[in-house]
């Protein structure tokens, strides 16, 4: 009987425990922060995800009135919902029923659940992304892209908000996994399960559907060996797989294919319009320094060496992960917008192949603690960037966000029921219109404004405050403006806002400058937001 080998039973226990930190420091990297400016609403895009959910859940039907965008985020969002109803009480005396006026009043613990569930979810893609570099280079490898995305501050960021770039970056990562997987020996239904979650990723964001690429390249790369008839009919049931997962993941555009037509055809229109341009150059400069020396260059040759030196497997198994993220890369790189989480599919391919980088240098060692040492080390390395920036971000987050302060300052300062124009998550006040659409019972709208200390205000809330002149802000009873510095540097930046770049300078130049907020705390240190200026309009 062959006596075990010591050193990999060892190296096997290694293994387990250093997943399971991986897993905890991804835990604890994502639930630090995780009530991040609440009850204040600060990222543009989470309240619109939400109120769509709470909107469902209270008045039944499938109609999200969102349909610009895909909505497997909306289901889940409807599970967390579900949670609160389930676990916690509304304030006062609301009834249980109006969900949207328990938002309004005290939205803390809906944005706690739906955030907890993205963070969920961001760890099952940290176990499958372990599954998939073990596959592709072996214990090391899994480990190393884990433990690289687990740390990456763009992951990290996206992970703790209602947004839905994780879950794009979950269904994204199980079709490449199994379209990997099929061609490394594995069955007819890896492929298959490929292409379903291809429809997955596209019920999560519309643009997840550009990972057909994998599924589709791997059948190809098989064409000479299972022949034409049976690739046609492997690629007619991945399609047929493919549009069963869209319609399980986002089952509302499904449900009306016209609205959800005029939503994505709407989203393609802004894209082309005359002031939005393509700039790769610009697009390049900004993702490499979102992605970082480490793991864009590193991951970059390790793509390189799987293809020149793919050591004990082949060439071709890792052809549609590296081709999947070279595309997408470079389709990004051209499209006109250039925001850091568009490119985060990205980071877990690059993450991918430093591991198996990572694990060929480590295979040099023939003893076992010698090759964890070696694979902590370069571990390390690679992941002190993404530390360092996770620890600076989670610091300046720590404090007061200037919208917070203008908050504030605004429900002590500002006289009850004022006329208030502010930009989205500029400023968050009350506003009496929409707690009045929220429940017509005067004294269920107490209870909910006893919550913002009984106060409300008259809120006009603009795309951006040069869509409105100064006579129809007048004849609106609008008397404060909160002008953020970003919309102010948009507008100035575009040839296509002459009009409003006209509308308004000729309203700031008849307000009357009340206060400042500065993204500096009282001891001068850095804090988050822009730069938020109050104006006052003068009577008529």
């Amino acid at each position: 009987m062959t006596r075990p080998d010591a050193g990999a039973a060892t190296y096997e226990r290694w293994e387990r425990w250093a997943l399971l930190g991986v897993l905890f420091l991804g835990a604890a990297t994502r639930t630090c922060q995780l009530d991040w400016g609440l009850p204040y609403e600060l990222h543009p895009d989470e309240p619109g995800y939400l109120r769509c959910a709470l909107r469902l859940a209270e008045e039944g039907g499938t109609d999200t009135h969102l349909f610009s965008r895909s909505h497997m985020i909306t289901s889940l969002n409807r599970l967390a919902i579900g949670l609160v109803d389930w676990t916690t009480d509304p304030p006062g005396n609301l009834p249980r029923d109006r969900l949207t006026l328990w938002f309004l009043s005290s939205p803390r613990p809906f944005y706690l659940a739906a955030r907890g569930m993205t963070v969920a979810l961001a760890l099952v893609t940290l176990l499958v992304l372990h599954r998939f570099g073990r596959r592709m280079g072996g214990p090391v490898a899994g480990l190393v892209a884990a433990g690289l995305v687990a740390v990456h501050p763009l992951h990290v960021e996206q992970s703790r908000l209602v947004v839905p770039d994780v879950h794009l970056l979950l269904a994204m990562s199980c079709a490449l996994s199994l379209a990997h997987r099929y061609l490394t020996g594995g069955r007819t239904s890896s492929l298959l399960w490929s292409f379903a979650w291809v429809g997955v990723a596209a019920g999560a964001k519309y643009n997840g559907a550009s990972v057909t690429l994998a599924p589709a390249l791997a059948l190809l790369l098989e064409f000479p060996r299972i022949g034409g008839r049976r690739a046609i009919a492997l690629g007619t049931a991945g399609c047929a797989l493919a549009a069963t997962g869209f319609a399980l993941a986002n089952p509302y555009a499904v449900l009306h294919p016209k609205l959800a037509y005029i939503g994505f055809s709407y989203q393609m229109r802004l894209a082309a319009e005359a002031h939005f341009w393509a700039a790769p150059v610009s697009a390049l400069r900004e993702y490499a320094t979102v992605l970082g020396p480490d793991l864009g260059l590193v991951g970059a040759l390790g793509a390189v060496f799987a293809v020149v030196r793919p050591g004990s497997g082949s060439r071709a198994q890792h052809l549609p992960t590296i081709a999947f993220g070279a595309a997408f890369f470079c389709y990004m790189a051209s499209r006109p917008l250039h925001y850091p989480r568009y490119i985060l599919p990205v980071v877990p391919v690059l993450a991918l192949f430093c591991g198996l980088l990572v694990a060929r240098v480590a295979a040099r060692s023939k003893h076992a603690h010698v090759k964890c040492a070696t694979t902590l080390l370069l571990l390390a390395v690679l992941a002190v960037r993404g530390v360092a920036e996770y620890v600076a971000s989670t610091t300046v987050r720590g404090r007061e966000d200037t919208r917070v302060r203008a908050s504030v300052w605004a429900r002590s300062a500002l006289p009850m029921g004022a006329g208030v124009a502010t930009e989205p998550r500029a400023v968050q006040i009350p506003s009496r219109s929409a707690f009045e659409a929220a429940g017509m019972d005067p004294s269920c709208r107490e209870a909910a404004l006893a919550e913002w200390g009984g106060r409300a205000y008259d809120v006009t809330v603009p795309w951006n405050l040069g869509e409105r002149t100064l006579a129809e802000y007048r004849a609106m009873g609008v008397r404060y403006l909160f002008l953020a510095d970003w919309t102010w540097d948009r507008i100035r930046s575009r040839e296509g806002y002459a009009r409003q770049l006209a509308n308004l300078a000729e309203t700031l130049e008849a307000a009357r400058p009340t206060v400042t907020f500065e993204p500096r705390d009282e001891a001068g240190r850095a804090t988050d937001g822009p730069v938020i200026r109050v104006y006052e309009l003068p009577a008529q």
